[in-house]
């Protein structure tokens, strides 16, 4: 796969357009002007990170087509799972991880949190209450 190859795939969709240039223009990356093209966006970001940020999408979305997002908001979990996947890279960076498994850390960090998905939609009831008790425990 080559970078126009994925532009094409990734340019008929266009919210998955937009999660790869918000990914690319985010605080992580911190660049001096703002991406506006895909076919950058891929060349900057990598092929790897492109591709597993398109699976990783597509895993969520498969997801959400079920109306599964019930106790919480879709859009906070992708940012929080975006986060955490940013997170983890920089982890494997500052731990001397050799490039070539980094994008490994990027997918665990932005899966980590996949089983929230399925246990939202099928008790959205008793999820909404654990995560009542959970943030009543983490104040104190």
């Amino acid at each position: 796969t080559c970078a126009n190859d994925l532009n094409r795939v990734i340019s008929l969709d266009p919210v998955l357009t937009g999660r790869v240039l918000q990914l690319i223009n985010s605080a992580y990356y911190s660049l001096p002007s703002k991406v506006n093209s895909l076919t950058r966006a891929i060349i900057l970001l990598g092929l790897n990170t492109v591709k597993n940020l398109v699976l990783s999408f597509a895993v969520f979305e498969s997801f959400s087509k079920h109306n599964t997002f019930r106790a919480f908001s879709a859009s906070d979990f992708w940012a929080h799972s975006l986060s955490v996947a940013a997170a983890a890279k920089l982890l494997s960076v500052q731990r001397g991880v050799p490039l070539a498994e980094r994008e490994d850390f990027f997918v665990a960090g932005l899966m980590h949190d996949i089983g929230k998905i399925p246990l939202n939609h099928l008790f959205p009831d008793e999820y909404r209450q654990a995560a009542v008790i959970q943030a009543a425990a983490s104040r104190g």
